[in-house]
């Protein structure tokens, strides 16, 4: 008796665990946990060969995101610092045929849906640091991959964040 309790004790814990583990298994899914009670929006479509999430969170205070806090949190999920860049007011706007988007760098050369899909939530001076996700991205065009970036950016003042990823062949 006490073989099949213990047995069904581990059982439920490997599920547990399993259950606790998906959330990694999410591209950037693991953002939904930071300072979840600031989360203003988010959008998040997931499917088997490609996908977008983004978050937005919103606070009153100057100051409650910090550029070391965050960006430790992405590495503790594993995701690899790659660049930081000082971005100024209006620069990842969505491009238009008058005014392009004034950084460019911060994505792929030729066409690059993250270019076109950033959302346009933090408008004033920011940073943007990239990150490698550790998932893939296929241009549509060629077919070929490369690192699909996460992208963090952070108001000047510290009162916004946004996460943006973008992964697989969308």
């Amino acid at each position: 008796m006490r073989t099949r309790t213990s047995a069904r004790v581990a059982g439920v814990l490997l599920v547990a665990a399993s259950l606790a583990a998906c959330r990694s298994l999410v591209p950037a899914g693991f953002w939904k946990g930071y300072r979840s009670n600031l989360i203003i929006k988010q959008e998040s479509d997931q499917g088997p060969w490609g996908g977008h999430r983004w978050i937005c969170w919103d606070s009153p205070n100057s100051g409650t995101f910090s550029e070391s806090d965050a960006k430790q949190f992405a590495l503790d999920h594993r995701w690899k610092f790659l660049v930081r860049v000082e971005v100024p007011a209006n620069a990842l706007t969505r491009p238009t045929d008058t005014q392009p988007q004034a950084v460019s760098s911060l994505f792929h050369t030729g066409y690059d849906q993250a270019r076109q899909d950033f959302p346009a939530y933090i408008t004033g001076e920011s940073v943007v640091l990239t990150f490698d996700s550790g998932w893939r991205r296929e241009d549509p065009g060629t077919n070929e991959t490369s690192t699909a970036v996460g992208y963090l950016q952070l108001s000047r003042d510290g009162r916004k964040m946004l996460v943006y990823h973008l992964w697989g062949n969308s």
